[in-house]
């Protein structure tokens, strides 16, 4: 039985909540699943696999959604969050981006025409502080500052200045004073809002 384990934040508590539904893969479509959303209504949460995958939290009933699986790494994790406006981001590459309506499950690209850094596979997607500002994790251009609006509005990598001591990115963090970077084999960099590396 496929499951996911559920902790409640308030209490502590840790439930099993079973899951079902109507796919049609060979493999459970959550076999991949590493990160996780919550939908604007807060019934549903949402990763993505080979496809995006809805899961009712109420029931656990499971629904794929093929329809953007060509946007996403068939051969390894994809990153998803939710910004702001409610909408998720997800995607492959940073030219595969994809802003997904959880209400009415429309979608648009971030960049609709070619962009630097198109091919950089995603590690990991973290909103920032303004609205419309994404941080994004990637494998071998470093960190990129998005514009959800389709722009690029800045790269951190171990070309640039300051520099960071490696360019795949496994995870992001903000704070009150900056972003914290974890990297693939170089440790921890503290990005501060004005841009000095510690």
């Amino acid at each position: 039985e496929e499951a996911l384990m559920v902790i409640d934040t308030k209490n502590g508590s840790v439930s099993e909540l079973s899951l079902w539904g109507d796919f049609f893969e060979k493999d459970f479509p959550l076999r991949e699943a590493r990160f996780f959303a919550p939908g604007e209504d807060k019934d549903h949460l949402y990763t993505v696999c080979k496809s995006l995958v809805k899961i009712r939290i109420s029931d656990g009933y499971v629904r794929v959604i093929p329809e953007l699986r060509e946007k996403l790494d068939n051969s390894g994790v994809n990153a998803i969050c939710r910004l702001e406006n409610g909408k998720l981001l997800f995607g492959a590459t940073v030219s595969d981006l994809i802003l997904f309506n959880t209400s009415d499950e429309t979608y648009t690209k971030v960049f609709p025409n070619e962009v630097e850094f198109g091919d950089a596979k995603v590690k990991f997607l973290l909103p920032g502080n303004e609205s419309s500002m994404v941080w994004v994790g990637t494998e071998k251009y470093g960190v990129l500052k998005i514009n959800i609006r389709g722009s690029i509005e800045a790269q951190y990598s171990t070309q640039n200045s300051p520099a960071l001591s490696n360019n795949h990115i496994l995870s992001m963090m903000i704070d009150h004073n900056g972003l914290w970077i974890g990297t693939f084999g170089c440790g921890v960099i503290y990005l501060t809002s004005d841009n000095h590396l510690k």
